[in-house]
């Protein structure tokens, strides 16, 4: 059984998407580069990006040692 990801830390999902699904090991997608208290494109996209995707770690009792692969488009 999947079970979704989520964090009130992290923006809400643009679209269709969630923040990430459990689906025997996490696939997690913070999306855009939003900061969390205003939902506003920062200007280091990519920084607040990765802060985000901690943040999803964190919900999962997980770390970045656990992370196999990142991807980080800009």
């Amino acid at each position: 059984i999947n079970k979704i990801v989520t964090s009130p830390q992290v923006p809400a999902a643009v679209g269709p998407y969630s923040q990430g699904v459990q689906a025997g090991i996490p696939y997690i997608s913070p999306g855009l580069g939003l900061d969390p208290a205003t939902g506003k494109l920062v200007s280091a996209q990519a920084r607040q990006t990765l802060a985000n995707v901690w943040v999803l770690l964190d919900a999962l009792s997980a770390s970045t040692a656990n992370v196999v692969k990142t991807t980080v488009y800009t």
